[in-house]
């Protein structure tokens, strides 16, 4: 049995038994904690980030992730939900193609992007849908005739995490893969939006049904039954708070008469690479602990990562350098270093 399947059915036994699941990574002491709460329902704690890179949790339940899938099967047409998975377990995106096909009676199969990459591919059937992040895309695509034949089965192609460049949306749709840029985050239970393509137009995202996205002072609101419950902090030592509705994004953007919307980029630093969200604060504020102030990170257009992060600092520390990349990498995901 796969680790994600194995994962799964470890989420099922104890959802079954009224058990909260916590999916992330944390210490003993945040997991015995989260699964303590229940509120009379479990809850399912997903790790994310907030808007300074600190630990945060939402708390989903089965009404919120209930109505996620209700409002995918409303929105694409389909009663059982079939997905081949291979975005890590651990992230929402990951996790949502199981809940969606256990929910709906479907399948999902987990496969390694790495065996995939190297060509093993997996059979598909017309009925089945496969989540990527835009690198993933871009990679397949460059390997060649197998991997653009077997992506151009699937009936969707979603695509998250970050924008998808048009030239690359453009390839993919004349090749017959039917890529659909989604929208959505772990306080929605995963995607609130698609985009459909239209030639000379910015990408553009329409939302799902049951979900309304707004602006206010030119921040995205979203209300849906998929949010979650509960947001804990766990840098703030306090009790979990209720979710308030609307929910108030990071994101800037701009809404037509239609109520399709567009991202303008992101209100806080966060930089969106390759489906990673990286938090320049969090970078800058561990080197400072160790004396170096003088340094500033952002992240700069890239045609394959969507954005790479760079690090600017001041001349005098060029000697430093290898110290500081020393500190960073025994301290932060391979993603968060420059």
């Amino acid at each position: 049995m796969d680790l994600a399947l194995k994962n799964f059915t470890d989420f099922q036994k104890k959802w079954k038994l009224g058990k909260s699941y916590v999916l992330g990574n944390c210490d003993f002491k945040t997991q015995m904690y989260l699964e303590s709460i229940n509120d009379s329902t479990p809850l399912l704690w997903i790790q994310t980030g907030g808007s300074s890179g600190k630990e945060k949790w939402i708390a989903h339940d089965a009404n919120s992730l209930g109505a996620a899938v209700r409002s995918f099967q409303k929105t694409f047409q389909v009663t059982s939900i079939n997905s081949h998975s291979i975005l890590p377990f651990k992230h929402i995106s990951g996790f949502m193609p199981f809940y969606r096909a256990w929910i709906s009676g479907g399948i999902c199969q987990y496969y390694s992007y790495q065996k995939i990459k190297a060509g093993f591919f997996p059979e598909v059937e017309s009925s089945f849908f496969l989540s990527l992040v835009p690198t993933q895309l871009r990679v397949l695509i460059k390997s060649g005739v197998r991997a653009i034949e077997w992506l151009s089965k699937y009936q969707i192609v979603f695509v998250g995490g970050a924008p998808l460049d048009l030239a690359l949306w453009r390839k993919a749709l004349s090749y017959s893969i039917q890529a659909v840029p989604v929208y959505g985050m772990s306080e929605t239970a995963a995607m609130v939006a698609r985009a459909s393509y239209k030639e000379n137009q910015p990408l553009s995202y329409e939302p799902l049904c049951s979900v309304t996205v707004d602006v206010m002072d030119d921040i995205l609101t979203i209300e849906t039954n998929a949010l979650g419950r509960f947001v804990w902090d766990a840098n703030l030592h306090s009790d979990p708070k209720l979710i308030d509705l609307p929910w108030v994004t990071e994101d800037r953007g701009k809404i037509d008469r239609t109520g399709a919307f567009q991202i303008l980029g992101r209100n806080d630093r966060a930089i969106m690479s390759g489906g990673i969200t990286i938090f320049p604060e969090k970078l800058e504020s561990l080197l400072a602990q160790y004396g170096f102030d003088k340094v500033f990170f952002l992240g700069v257009p890239d045609p394959h990562w969507g954005e790479k992060l760079v690090g600017l600092a001041d001349p005098a520390l060029e000697s430093k350098k290898s110290t500081i990349f020393k500190i960073l990498s025994q301290n932060l995901t391979k993603a968060e270093i420059p």
